[in-house]
Formats: C-alpha cells, structure tokens, sequence
C-alpha cells in the first residue's frame, strides 16, 4: 500500500529550521516532532534561512521558454513586409537575427497564439497608394472642379467585355461510354462595349465583337464629339487603360482641338 502523506505545521518547520540555524541538534528536534529525518533534510536544503519558509514559492506558472518578446516581434516584423514566408524560413531569420533556435511548429504555436492565420493573398501593385500617385489624384480632382465650375459638359468613357462562350458540360452516351463532342479550339470572340455617359445619360456607345485597340477608341472618340455642336464646351474623362493610350493624337487633330481630356489619376 502507498504510504500516507503527512503535513506538518509551519511551527515545526520553523523549529527544525532554527535549531540547525543556531547549531542545535535538528534530527533530535525533528524525532521529537514525529518528523521523518529525511523530510527535515529537505527542509533545510530547500530553505536557506528560516524566514525563506514563511514565503514558500507557488508551484506551477510559466515554462521557461526559448521566445522572447523580442523575438516574437521580430517575427512580426518579418511577416508584415513578406507574409509569404514559410514557418522554416521564419525559424531560419529568427536564429540569424536573434540568436533564437526554434522549430517551424514553436512559430507556428507563438503565431496561432496571437491570432496570425493563413489566408489567400490580396496582391496590390507596388505603385498603390504612393505618394506621388496620391499628388496626381489630387490634380485630376482640382482640375475636374474647376471645368465643372466653368460649365464645361463632362462626359465619362469607359468599356467593358462580354465573354458569349457558352458550352453545355453533360451529353448522352451508351453506358461505358464517353460522350464525345467536337469543339473548337478557341471559345470565340468576346463582346466589346464602349459607351460616354454624361449629366443627362448615355451620349454615345457602340458594340463590336474582338478585342479593343487604340484604333477603335479612337474612332469612338471622334464618334462621340461628333454629336456635340460646340466642341469646345466638352471634357472627355478617360482612365488609363492601355487602349486609351494614344487618346491624346485624337485631340490634336484641327476638328477637336478644342475639346478638353482629362485623365483618372492613377490607383
């Protein structure tokens, strides 16, 4: 049978502390007390002064543990200008850094632990949101108030595509059998709309099959400033696709050199 464990008083801690402390004879004291020899040899190796037992430390706690809070931040830091590092190249930066030797599943805890998730990526273009990027949107809105202000009419050009590919996925074959249907290779041309939207509604637009080239915005351009009597009180806003990149030779030409482009600033 497993032997019964035995508490003792504080009281006959402190007076086999203090009889080993002030040269007394403590195993004495402790057989005197009804207290196992080797349990007042405990006492004494664990306490070094009597007043050490008046503040017996609290078990359990903390693990001492590798990371630091240093350490866990430089993790962070690595992974807000790269979220695409992997546990072993996080693991491999923090012992070149830091010192710090862990596995990939101690980051991967201390990231769990902090509510750092895996999630599809959302990709910005490099130039988002800089600066000058900023500087030019800024313009493209002052320059846009100030021909509203002027009672310049305001048209927005824009396109957009249709894909008209449509193919059934199922058919009828003999049990065993696949069911087997010739198609070409390519799905067919997409539907291009380009349209102008003023004040009062849509200004002009057209419809054509294939892709959209800087001729064919042209040829709209001139379409649409056709159907204004005074060129001259009218403002193209385009944005910065690639097709609309020569816009600016339409305006050049002596039939609409007076009408104004205006570009989006960039994103």
């Amino acid at each position: 049978m497993p032997s019964r464990y035995n508490r003792y008083a504080l009281a006959t801690k402190l007076r086999i502390l203090d009889a080993a402390r002030t040269g007394g004879d403590c195993e004495s004291v402790a057989q005197a007390n009804d207290v196992n020899i080797n349990t007042a040899r405990f006492w004494l190796r664990r306490y070094p002064t009597s007043s050490a037992a008046l503040h017996t430390p609290l078990r359990g706690g903390k693990r001492a543990q590798k990371m630091t809070a240093d350490g866990f931040a430089f993790l962070m830091s690595k992974l807000s200008i790269d979220p695409d590092l992997t546990l072993r190249q996080l693991a491999d930066e923090l012992e070149r850094a830091c010192s710090i030797s862990v596995c990939a599943q101690t980051v991967k805890n201390h990231l769990n632990a902090s509510l750092i998730t895996m999630k599809q990526f959302h990709k910005e273009p490099q130039c988002m949101n800089t600066v000058q990027n900023k500087i030019k949107r800024k313009e493209f809105l002052v320059q846009l108030q100030q021909l509203q202000a002027a009672g310049k009419s305001i048209v927005y050009m824009d396109e957009t595509n249709f894909n008209l590919w449509s193919s059934r996925m199922r058919g009828r074959s003999i049990r065993g059998r696949r069911a087997v249907k010739k198609v070409l290779v390519g799905g067919g041309q997409n539907l291009q709309v380009i349209a102008c939207i003023g004040k009062g509604g849509v200004v002009h637009y057209e419809m054509k099959l294939g892709s959209n080239k800087y001729q064919h915005s042209h040829e709209f351009i001139r379409n649409t400033l056709l159907k204004f009597a005074d060129v001259s009180n009218v403002v193209v806003v385009l944005d910065n696709a690639p097709c609309h990149a020569r816009a600016e030779l339409v305006f050049q030409e002596p039939e609409f050199a007076a009408a104004t482009l205006l570009r989006l600033g960039p994103n």
